[in-house]
């Protein structure tokens, strides 16, 4: 949700570099981020996951340095 909504900079990794942390494909990530701008209201693929849809009403009132922060811890950075 974040990679979605803020992109990877604030994170001084790649796409490709957090795909490596997190043990799959770039392709993979950018689908699971385009399920988020479908849950966000900004296209996407139309058919996001249970999981993706409990992470958005869990975590997408979040503040961005307060979801960074939490991608941070679970990327180990």
């Amino acid at each position: 949700m974040y990679l979605s909504r803020h992109g990877s900079e604030k994170l001084g990794l790649t796409l490709a570099g957090i795909g490596h942390k997190l043990g799959i494909r770039v392709g993979t990530l950018k689908m699971r981020m385009s399920n988020f701008k479908w849950i966000d209201g900004r296209g996407g693929l139309s058919k996001p996951s249970k999981q993706s849809h409990d992470v958005g009403a869990t975590y997408g009132g979040l503040s961005e340095p307060e979801m960074r922060g939490i991608v941070m811890k679970v990327l180990g950075l």
